[in-house]
C-alpha cells in the first residue's frame, strides 16, 4: 500500500503527479515483473494505493542485503528487469 496525505496533494503538483502515477499505474496491467494497481481508496485524510505485495521486498533493500550477487542471480534479475521495462515502453511510458 502506498499512503498519501491529502495535506500533501494541495502542494503543487503534487495532485497531478499521483493522478499521473494511478492511470499509467491502471495500463501497466497484467505483466509478471510489474507490481499491479488492484484500487485506489479514498478517505478524508488520505489517498491509498492498494497494490500487489512483493513478498520479497524491494529489490535495492534484496541487492544490499546480500551483498555480492552470483553471475546467474544477476543475470536472472537483470532479465526480470529489462522485461518488466519492455512492457512500460510498449505501452508508450517513459520511466525515469
Amino acid at each position: 500500500m502506498k499512503q498519501c496525505d491529502r495535506r500533501r496533494l494541495a502542494e503543487v503538483g503534487n495532485r497531478k503527479c499521483l493522478q499521473q502515477e494511478v492511470t499509467i499505474m491502471k495500463r501497466l496491467t497484467g505483466h509478471a515483473n510489474i507490481i499491479q494497481l488492484f484500487e485506489v481508496v479514498e478517505t478524508p485524510s488520505q489517498i491509498v494505493l492498494v497494490m500487489e505485495f512483493a513478498n520479497g521486498g524491494d529489490l535495492l533493500r534484496y541487492v544490499r542485503t546480500q551483498r555480492r550477487l552470483q553471475e546467474p542471480c544477476a543475470k536472472d534479475l537483470f532479465k526480470q528487469l529489462m522485461d518488466g521495462l519492455a512492457h512500460v515502453h510498449d505501452m508508450r511510458v517513459v520511466h525515469r
